[in-house]
């Protein structure tokens, strides 16, 4: 993974990536991330941070169970080893990539454009019709 905005497909109740490896889009890989934003304006605010995410915050810091807008998670554990901090998407936001993403063309032209799309289409995808997943979103 290289560094920059990855999406990892997410279980809500518990926060954890359904699968690291199959379920990741990295959205900072060029030229992709510009392909989108030529079609939608709303995709650019979205992954420049101007528009503010309505999901819990994961993070690994003090655990705080009485606040719920966090999931806070002790990496000691061995069964947390996969555990990646970002903030979940709410069901809003990705109701609106949904929509959005529909607005983007398939890339008929260019092949690493067109396996990029349809990767993250079948995520997002996904998302919509199992009401139980949702987006991670993090920077690595």
């Amino acid at each position: 993974m290289g560094i920059g905005i990855h999406l990892f497909l997410c279980d809500i109740a518990t926060g954890r990536p359904t699968d690291t490896q199959n379920d990741h889009q990295d959205m900072s890989r060029s030229p992709f991330m510009p392909y989108l934003y030529k079609h939608s304006d709303w995709i650019e605010r979205m992954f420049t941070f101007e528009i503010s995410l309505t999901g819990k915050e994961l993070r690994e810091t003090e655990y705080e169970p009485d606040d719920p807008r966090y999931f806070s998670v002790d990496v000691e554990d061995e069964e947390d080893e996969d555990f990646i901090a970002g903030q979940l998407w709410g069901r809003e936001e990705l109701l609106q990539f949904h929509k959005e993403l529909k607005k983007v063309p398939f890339p008929v032209d260019n092949n690493y454009l067109a396996k990029e799309y349809t990767k993250l289409v079948s995520l997002v995808n996904r998302a919509v019709k199992d009401q139980t997943l949702t987006f991670l979103m993090t920077t690595m």
